[in-house]
This record gives structure tokens, C-alpha cells and sequence, in this order.
């Protein structure tokens, strides 16, 4: 992908091959919520009014 020139070289600092899931997790927390500063936040309801998905109760 870098001599198509899709990526750069620096990118590949971000890719991380493993089978442990802690590990994978540390890198998502460090790449990801970390450096953007990431919050969980709550789901927001469906509104029928704007045409979402709503579970019908029979």
C-alpha cells in the first residue's frame, strides 16, 4: 500500500498484528479514545417522526 501510495510510511505505526485481545484493546485506548479524546456517551432513543426503527409491542 505505500508504493501505490494509499498510506504513508508513518501510518504503519498504527497497525498492530496480534492475537492477544488486551493488547488490541491498548492500542485502540492509545490510537483512538486517547488521542481524540473519546467519552462514552448514552444511546439516544429512535424518533418516529424522523422515520427510525421503533419495536412495535404486540
Amino acid at each position: 500500500m505505500i508504493e501505490k501510495g494509499t498510506v504513508s510510511p508513518d501510518d504503519l505505526r498504527h497497525l498492530l498484528i496480534t492475537d492477544s485481545i488486551d493488547e488490541s484493546i491498548e492500542h485502540l485506548k492509545k490510537y483512538s479514545i486517547e488521542k481524540f479524546s473519546l467519552k462514552h456517551r448514552k444511546r439516544v432513543k429512535a424518533m418516529s417522526w424522523l422515520g427510525e426503527l421503533i419495536k412495535w409491542k404486540r
